[in-house]
């Protein structure tokens, strides 16, 4: 696929943790020298979308898992 931007900035620790837990992995992680917070960078591609997909489906649900916390969201 050709995206008009190859690169996903994210800026949520628990959607990083669950993209790696999906098989993917970040390429850059840095420091937004405006609001000091933490993202990461991974590249674009089907599957990630995929992954991102699944995500949006599952936050709309409010199904999914507080990774770090082990507790659902009901």
């Amino acid at each position: 696929m050709n995206y008009k931007n190859p690169l996903y900035i994210c800026y949520d620790a628990r959607q990083k943790k669950f993209l790696i837990n999906e098989g993917l992995k970040y390429y850059v992680c840095g420091l937004n020298p405006n609001n000091h917070r933490t993202f990461w960078v991974f590249m674009r591609d089907k599957d990630l979308d995929l992954a991102l997909n699944k995500w949006n489906k599952k936050i709309i649900n409010k199904s999914w898992v507080l990774y770090d916390m082990k507790i659902s969201i009901q």
